[in-house]
Formats: structure tokens, sequence, C-alpha cells
């Protein structure tokens, strides 16, 4: 089978351990673990926020960009005008499971887990 492991660790300018990235859904891991970091890191949001944000993926065959229903619609309107073939799900396992162990500034070590894991 496919696989797209991509566990990632993340350190700090002194070199500490500042988040462990890992995801569950084969060809999803990538682009969950993308958005979930990206909105951390680039955009300042909070752990429990960057993993419950709606996210998208792409498919290749058919070339469609599938997002969750939550998603930005001004965004995905634009890509509709653009051409972009899009469309909308809500069921899974459509979209990888994030989990998240990040470790403070004051040393002690928090674990995030996705609500979607428990949605069947």
């Amino acid at each position: 089978p496919q696989s797209s492991q991509s566990p990632s660790i993340f350190i700090d300018k002194d070199g500490e351990v500042r988040y462990v990235v890992g995801a569950a859904g084969g060809r999803f891991i990538i682009p969950a673990i993308t958005q979930v970091v990206s909105s951390m890191l680039w955009l300042g949001d909070d752990v429990y926020t960057a993993i419950d944000k709606a996210r998208f993926t792409h498919t290749l065959i058919p070339f469609t960009l599938r997002y969750e229903k939550e998603f930005n619609e001004p965004i995905t309107r634009v890509l509709d005008i653009l051409g972009q073939k899009t469309s909308f799900f809500d069921t899974l396992p459509c979209i990888g499971r994030v989990e998240v162990i990040k470790q403070h500034q004051n040393g002690t070590i928090q674990g995030y887990s996705d609500k979607r894991k428990f949605v069947t």
C-alpha cells in the first residue's frame, strides 16, 4: 500500500523540541500536516484551533479540490471562478487526522488529538 508517513519534529532557535506532529490517513496525511503546521507557525493559531480548522485536499484523479463544508466559502468561490473543480465532503476518512504533542515553554508536555479521529 502507498504510504505518506510524515512524522515531523519542530525545534525552536535554542534547539528545544516544541512540536511533534503526525497523522493517519494515507494520501491525506501530507496535506493535513501541512495545513495544521502552517496554521500554527504562520498564522499564530493555537494547537486546538489549527487542528479543528476545516481543511481541504486535492485529488489528482479526478482533478478536484475537495474540502470540508465548513471551509472558507470565499476561497472556494474564487477557486470555482478560476476554473478549479471543487466539491465538499462530509464523510470520513477523506482527510488526514492529525495528532500533535507540544512542549510548552515551562517544560510541560501536552497531547492534542484530531476530533475527526472519533468520527466514523
